[in-house]
């Protein structure tokens, strides 16, 4: 419907568990479409389960060598950082292609990716307001992060970047609010937030507490409170419908006085 000519990757329908498939077999797909000259862009399908068990089955070599628009969300946050890590490419934590019922797509998240996946000079900014504000201040550095579970799981790998000057983004779903707090708490142990230069909270969906009062929101304001950078929350991102691409690997701007986060750099060449 948007007018790309789709291609599928060999295994797309494999199931193995609650995999898709091998880890030969995903690998295999993602290999074959990087070697591809004629294919643009790879658009994950689902986020599901297991990127992190094929990392170490990754050529990541090829990948630098043949760049291309690699996009995904959710699970793809161990790929997508690891891609970045290891080759420098820049990647997009954006839209699935077959994360809603065909005639419930989300058009206008697809906009958003479009806009900024299509053209060389593209760079944009995000708007945001008081209510997304914890910590006031402006920062700047290499944005990198997505799905908080799944990022923490990177921690003590040589998968995960270089945190030391970076704005990290983080968001989840169907996480109760204590394991929030554990998966936070993990990324504090490891000195995660003395390194980076500002925090960006996306949305939290179906993160509601089971037992006691205690709220995600409460969890994320605690930790913003307690940090001596930019903290913000609530931005369109993470696991809802009309979200808003993110870059991973761009220098970005964080200001709470101009009430923008800005991406800095071209986004593709």
């Amino acid at each position: 419907r948007l007018g790309f000519d789709v291609r599928l990757g060999k295994h797309i329908y494999g199931e193995m568990g609650y995999l898709a498939g091998t880890n030969e077999d995903r690998v295999s797909d993602l290999h074959s479409f990087f070697d591809d000259g004629s294919i643009k862009a790879i658009f994950c399908s689902r986020g599901g389960f297991g990127s992190i068990k094929i990392l170490n089955l990754v050529d990541f070599e090829l990948i630098e060598n043949n760049p291309k628009i690699f996009v995904g969300y959710s699970d793809l946050t161990a790929l997508e950082n690891s891609i970045f890590t290891k080759t420098g490419l820049v990647t997009f934590y954006g839209p699935f292609a077959a994360a809603d019922k065909d005639d419930e797509i989300d058009y206008s998240a697809f906009d958003n990716l479009l806009k900024i996946i299509s053209k060389k000079d593209n760079t944009y900014k995000i708007n945001i307001s008081e209510d997304n504000i914890i910590t006031g201040g402006k920062a700047a550095g290499i944005i990198v992060g997505g799905c908080l579970s799944v990022f923490s799981s990177l921690l003590g790998s040589d998968y995960l970047p270089d945190l030391r000057d970076t704005i990290i983004f983080l968001e989840d779903v169907n996480e109760e609010p204590y394991r929030i707090d554990r998966y936070l708490s993990q990324l504090r142990l490891n000195g995660v937030f003395e390194e980076i230069k500002g925090l960006i909270f996306g949305r939290f969906i179906d993160c509601e507490p089971k037992n006691g009062n205690t709220t995600v929101d409460d969890i994320i304001n605690e930790i913003g409170n307690s940090l001596d950078i930019p903290v913000i929350k609530d931005v369109s991102f993470g696991h809802i419908r009309s979200k808003i691409t993110i870059p991973v690997g761009i220098r970005t701007t964080m200001n709470t006085e101009s009430m923008c986060i800005s991406f800095d750099e071209n986004l593709v060449v």
